[in-house]
Formats: C-alpha cells, structure tokens, sequence
C-alpha cells in the first residue's frame, strides 16, 4: 500500500499543485493540470529508466533488499516533482 499511495502522490500533487498556482495567477487550471501530471508521470519515467539501468548492470540487486527500490521509486521521483514544483512556482510569480 505504501507504493501504490506514493505513487499515487507523485502523479495527482503536482497536477494540484500546478493548478492551484495557476488560478491564483489567473490562468486556465485546467492546461496546468495535465502539466502537472505531466511532470508525475515523465518523474515516474526517468526513475524507471534509472532502476532498469542499475540492475542491468547489476549495480543493485532487487532480491537482496526492498530499501533501494523504495528510494529508487519514491525518493527520485519525489524529489523530482518537489524541483519542478519550486520552479514553476518562482516561474510564475510577478516580475
């Protein structure tokens, strides 16, 4: 339950996210929460590329310990998001 709620998290907050920043800015919600789901899912991606990329060249072994994927999955992509969130957010404020 643990990785399907974080998962979950990492695709809906930056869509929210986007969303709320863009109608305080008024903006159409709407784009900026398919962006933002956008950013979950392409977050999502480059993890899973990451993962592959390491057990290929068997950096890290999935069977020893369920820890690494946790970080690998969750950590990554939260930490992701948490950089897109903060850019976009200093992309919108006023100049």
């Amino acid at each position: 339950w643990l990785m399907f709620f974080g998962l979950i998290s990492i695709i809906l907050s930056p869509a929210m996210i986007f969303r709320k920043i863009a109608l305080r800015n008024n903006k159409k919600g709407w784009v900026y929460f398919i962006t933002g789901l956008g950013v979950g899912f392409f977050s999502l991606a480059v993890a899973r590329g990451l993962a592959f990329l390491l057990t290929r060249f068997e950096i890290l072994a999935l069977n020893d310990s369920y820890i690494p994927a946790l970080i690998i999955f969750i950590g990554l992509p939260a930490l992701l998001v948490a950089m897109a969130v903060m850019l976009f957010r200093r992309s919108m404020l006023p100049q």
